[in-house]
């Protein structure tokens, strides 16, 4: 709880090079963790990225990739799309 406000002031100080950084690094490791070769990784990340966009724009308030669906509003439910794969 003491640190709160020390993680605070550095989370503001993020600009565009630290968070390009800081996901470019998430890809990575999101890649090389995955099962099988780095390059078969890479699609799925980019599916999974490309799902999470459908809904509400948490910023700014507009719908993205909805189509005009009403159901897409809250975007696309993890739950559903864990039930929906079978491996």
């Amino acid at each position: 709880m003491f640190l709160a406000p020390v993680l605070a002031n550095q989370a503001v100080k993020f600009g565009p090079p630290e968070m390009f950084a800081l996901l470019l690094i998430a890809f990575i490791l999101m890649g090389s963790l995955g099962k099988g070769s780095f390059f078969r990784s890479v699609p799925m990340i980019l599916l999974g990225l490309l799902i999470g966009t459908v809904g509400m724009d948490q910023l700014t308030g507009t719908m993205r990739f909805t189509h005009g669906i009403k159901e897409l509003y809250d975007g696309i439910g993890f739950i559903p799309v864990a039930m929906g794969s079978s491996e």
